[in-house]
This record gives C-alpha cells, structure tokens and sequence, in this order.
C-alpha cells in the first residue's frame, strides 16, 4: 500500500523544506541539498530552479552553490494583537504620506522584509519585496543605520557604502559610518543619503520595547520627485509620531 502524504501539498513542502534549508545552512550545492534533505538530485535541481525563476534563490556559477535571496521568518501565536496594531499603522500612515510603507524585523544580522503597504492613488515602483534581506554589513542605507543604532550587533566583517546620488557608491571609512550611525540614533528616524538606482529613496525610524530592544523598523519609500525635499522634515515628523503610537498600543504585548 503507498503511504499517504504527510501535507497535502507535497511539491510545495519540499520546496519550503529546501528553501529552510538553505537559510538554517547557508550556501550549499546541489549534492548536498539533496543529501541533507533526502530528496532526489533530480527533484532538487527542479525546486531549485523554481525558486531562482521566483527570486528565492540564486546560484553562484563558480562555486556552483545556491543561496537563499529570502528569509521565512516564523511567526507567533501571540503576536496577532501587535500585528493588528502594525497594519493599522502602516495603511494610516501610507493614506497620510501617500508613500509605500514598509516592515522590517531582525533576523540572523540582517533586516527582513515582512510587511509592505502600498498607497491606493499612486503608481508604485518600489521593487523590495516581502521576504527581501537587508544587509547590515554593507550598504549603510537609513533601515541599516537606525537598526544598528538601536544596538543591533555590528557586523564582524564590513565594508560599508552608499549611494553618492550619480549612480555610483561611495566607499565609508569605518569612522566615518560609526558616526553616521550615532547621529542616526540621536535623530529618532532618518533617511536615505540619496537615491538608489532604482530612483527610490527611504525614511527610518526604529520600532522599539521600553528597554530598547529593537522591535523592527518601519520605513517610508518614495520614488523620485522634484518636490520631495520640500517636504522632508514633514515626513519625518509624521514617521516618528507613527512610530511613538504604535510603541505605546503594544508595548504591554512585547
């Protein structure tokens, strides 16, 4: 007799089953995916190739490894309150500034796209997507800066960047991002140093516990308009009254 699946989706299991895998282990190849797995080099190669058409994964044509582009980031069961509060706050805040706003969480050294809110009356071109990874080691961008000054561990290894605003990077010594993170902390929220080649550019501000702890970042993203910088103080402003509401709707959840 054939033994019934254990999910009734057995193809999309696997295929969450290798994506996890590649987020617990890092970079592996083919062979050892499906050595560690125990699914077929075959099925393996095929569920790769899925998720790198999707963006999940991509493959690195020297080492011949693949790598997760995603994160899943599991949820608790007791985070529905804190999570109805965030929604409203970000679809509020999204109707007010009539910008995407965007949710990251820590995970593993880096900041995860969770949650993203669109506005209704604007055509949108942010291209990060849920499950998107934001590196805390390279590009100091306003998500990174005010994660880090919000006493996120630094990075063993860095080499920090940022846009210079012509569509090339500029190479940060050490110092100089240190103090560009502790004037992000100073700030309560801040911004983007220019925009990215997307023609994007994001405002920040921590989301954090009475003790500190960093909850996640909540992040403002606008695409390029010659009217943008008349109103910059504005939209900080409006960030970090957000960001202090919704602190006190859930801080007796956390």
């Amino acid at each position: 007799m054939k033994t019934p699946n254990k999910y009734s989706a057995p193809a999309l299991e696997r295929g969450i089953e290798a994506l996890k895998l590649l987020n617990l282990e890092g970079p592996l190849p083919l062979e050892k995916l499906s050595g560690f797995s125990g699914i077929p080099k075959s099925s393996m190669l095929r569920i790769m190739q899925t998720l790198e058409q999707m963006g999940m994964v991509q493959r690195d044509p020297a080492s011949k490894r693949f790598e997760a582009t995603v994160a899943l980031v599991p949820r608790k069961e007791n985070d529905r309150i804190i999570r109805t509060a965030l929604l409203k706050c970000m679809q509020e805040l999204s109707r007010e500034v009539s910008l995407t706003v965007e949710w990251y969480v820590p995970h593993s050294g880096k900041m995860i796209l969770t949650d993203r809110y669109e506005p209704e009356d604007k055509l949108v071109n942010v291209k990060a997507k849920i499950g998107f990874e934001r590196s805390l080691g390279s590009e100091l961008e306003a998500v990174a800066r005010v994660s880090l000054a919000s006493a996120m561990k630094m990075p063993e290894k860095v080499s920090f960047w940022v846009h210079d605003g012509n569509g090339g990077k500029k190479e940060l010594e050490i110092m100089e991002a240190e103090r560009m993170i502790n004037k992000s902390g100073e700030k309560l929220a801040d911004m983007d140093i220019g925009y990215n080649p997307y023609g994007v550019r994001r405002y920040a501000a921590p989301v954090r516990k009475t003790d500190g702890e960093l909850i996640g970042v909540l992040a403002l993203a606008e695409s390029y308009s010659s009217e943008n910088d008349k109103h910059i103080k504005l939209k900080l402003d409006i960030l970090k009254k957000a960001v202090s509401d919704l602190e006190k709707k859930v801080v007796n959840y956390l």
